[in-house]
């Protein structure tokens, strides 16, 4: 792996730009691109492979909006001929309070609960989502969603079955947006 770049973007969020090789004849070359907020915690990735020898990444820039531009060369190799391809990738960014537009967490179903609800949340781009719940007195009692999920409309189950009667709260973080809800759980 071979870091070329890192940049900061308008809203703090650090972008790191590499590559990877394979050191074979027809290696599969790849771009990498992450995203970290400004806590360093890793809100997206990209790779971008190539059946190619080999790649390199040339630069790495922003543009006034944030949009990511990363560009190099890539070398492709038959049986008669090697040829050289240049590439541009861009990434759009979004403002986060445009993420916060298009992120969704519903209301859990059924509530009151007795043990089991459900969670539903929408995810507008590729990211982490996580779904914490707590107690009233703020302690993390359980964690259903850790992981990285691509854009479109989730559901997920929570079983309040070690937890006493009472309200709770559940809280969705994606993209350094976060919204949270309440539920109750009747036994």
């Amino acid at each position: 792996t071979y870091p070329k770049g890192m940049m900061i973007d308008k809203y703090a969020n650090i972008l790191v730009c590499g590559e990877v090789q394979n050191n074979s004849l027809m290696g599969n070359g790849k771009v990498l691109t992450h995203k970290y907020n400004k806590n360093g915690v890793l809100l997206w990735y990209d790779q971008h492979g190539y059946d190619s020898y080999g790649i390199s990444t040339g630069y790495s820039l922003l543009d006034k909006n944030s949009n990511i531009y990363i560009g190099g060369s890539k070398r492709h190799i038959d049986s008669s001929d090697v040829t050289d391809d240049l590439f541009v990738l861009k990434y759009k960014q979004r403002n986060p309070s445009e993420i916060a537009m298009q992120f969704s967490l519903s209301q859990n179903y059924p509530n009151p609960f007795n043990p089991v609800t459900k969670i539903k949340f929408t995810v507008p781009e590729v990211g982490i989502v996580k779904i914490k719940i707590y107690d009233v007195t703020g302690k993390l009692v359980g964690n259903p969603v850790n992981s990285y999920f691509n854009s479109g409309e989730y559901e997920t189950e929570f079983s309040g079955s070690k937890l006493a009667s009472g309200v709770y709260f559940y809280t969705a973080e994606f993209g350094g947006y976060s919204e949270t809800k309440k539920m109750i759980l009747v036994k």
